[in-house]
């Protein structure tokens, strides 16, 4: 438990570095979270940090800012106003967002407006590494809706490690990802490594897309993006099913989600199980930290950063307990240790095997997840050295001198792990004792 109160402290201290001026560095897939400056917003290395609704809701008090996420944001109960509405260049949106990875839940929209999204309109603009999960989007404005689930109309602009899910509705020009994209010779528009997996409805299906509704050509430049092909059909970016968007080896090199360079970038992925998902949102569904102590509090089972699910150990026959400690990475999940809603557990040990559950609930909606919340189960198994079904272990000369003593029945199974330096030691009657046991060890 020492090094959880450690890893505490340092955590404690984390927030005290994040909350103090201090410059990050920042590139194309970097995190920047704090910033050195006067005036926040003023640049991409020193942005507006947003942390709630609220705070998202005051990028429409000014469309050339420079903005990042320090939270997951829910924005359930109420129809989001696109930034950048209106859809005059004037109103649009021209500075940057990058969403360090967290994600933004349940944005919903109803109108009869156009350029709709979590944007509306967007002039060279940039954003990145943010995920819109369970969007209900819908835009009936007209002759030309232009309606994406985080862009209506593109224009210039970047869209880098970002995905959509959820779905968009629109009448003519309806995107998963963006609505409307167009760029010029000087400018063109660009998204890179970026999914949707949507259900996109429009009247016009030459203007419906998975993951664009229409575009510029050649202005317009995708490169490996995809988009959910069991749900919608698109004429840009590339086409996989349901179960191959949960294959990491479906997606290019870039992605870094497979191969020798597998978990090195921005995406990570639980094979099977999701599509790809920031490293942000990934670290914090599982337990930073996953420890079971002795009765003098000495590590037996010690699992750094990120433990693995199931894992095994063995301890002598005279441990009678041991302590299961946690450490989870996001504060709003929720831990249990064999049921009980806590993250330091004393258990009792039998001789023979005992199974630990930890189960983690993280009140994240994870992108291709089966359920929502999404849970993470851990199991540890503890076995205590019975001498029956499982032999006492002997690595010193003291320990095979024990046989025939206390719990060490001269009618057990021992197993000699190590070689033994008998020197000096004075068997006595011992030699008698291993003579009856001999054939055990």
């Amino acid at each position: 438990m020492l090094d959880l109160l450690k890893r505490k402290w340092l955590a404690m201290l984390m927030v005290v570095i994040l909350l103090t001026p201090a410059t990050l560095p920042f590139g194309v897939d970097k995190h920047v979270f704090a910033s050195d400056c006067v005036t926040p917003g003023a640049s991409v290395a020193c942005p507006i940090m947003i942390y709630d609704a609220a705070g998202l809701n005051d990028m429409h008090s000014n469309l050339t800012a420079h903005y990042a996420l320090g939270n997951h944001i829910d924005l359930s109960g109420g129809g989001w106003i696109p930034v950048g509405s209106g859809g005059n260049v004037s109103n649009a949106f021209r500075g940057s967002f990058n969403g360090n990875g967290y994600t933004i839940a349940n944005l919903s929209i109803n109108t009869n407006e156009s350029r709709v999204g979590l944007f509306g309109k967007t002039v060279e603009a940039t954003i990145q590494n943010i995920g819109l999960v369970n969007v209900n989007i819908k835009g009936t404005g007209g002759p030309v809706s232009n309606v994406g689930g985080l862009v209506g109309e593109f224009t210039s602009s970047t869209i880098r490690n970002a995905y959509v899910t959820g779905t968009v509705e629109g009448a003519v020009v309806v995107g998963g990802l963006v609505g409307y994209a167009l760029g010029s010779p000087q400018s063109p528009s660009y998204i890179f490594n970026s999914y949707t997996d949507v259900e996109v409805t429009g009247s016009d299906p030459a203007k419906t897309g998975g993951l664009i509704g229409s575009l510029q050509e050649p202005y317009v430049i995708t490169t490996d993006s995809y988009y959910n092909l069991s749900k919608h059909a698109s004429p840009n970016g590339s086409g996989l099913f349901t179960a191959e968007m949960k294959d990491a080896t479906s997606y290019a090199p870039s992605w870094n989600l497979s191969g020798p360079n597998a978990n090195t970038g921005e995406w990570r992925m639980i094979n099977g199980q999701t599509n790809p998902i920031h490293r942000t949102t990934y670290d914090q569904i599982f337990l930073q930290e996953l420890t079971i102590y002795d009765e003098s509090l000495a590590p037996i089972i010690s699992n750094p950063p990120i433990p693995p699910l199931t894992y095994s150990a063995q301890v002598a026959t005279d441990v009678s307990s041991v302590t299961v400690a946690v450490y989870k990475s996001y504060s709003q999940s929720s831990v249990t240790i064999d049921g009980d809603p806590v993250e330091s557990k004393t258990i009792t040990l039998p001789h023979g095997s005992k199974t630990v559950n930890i189960t983690v609930t993280t009140p994240l909606v994870i992108s291709g997840a089966a359920v929502s919340p999404y849970v993470v189960n851990y199991t540890r198994t503890v076995i205590r050295e019975d001498g029956i079904d499982y032999p006492h272990r002997i690595t010193t000369a003291s320990g095979l001198a024990a046989i025939g003593t206390g719990l060490f029945a001269l009618n057990h199974s021992y197993e000699l792990i190590n070689d033994l330096d008998l020197d000096g030691l004075k068997l006595g009657t011992d030699r008698k004792r291993c003579s009856a046991v001999c054939g055990n060890i």
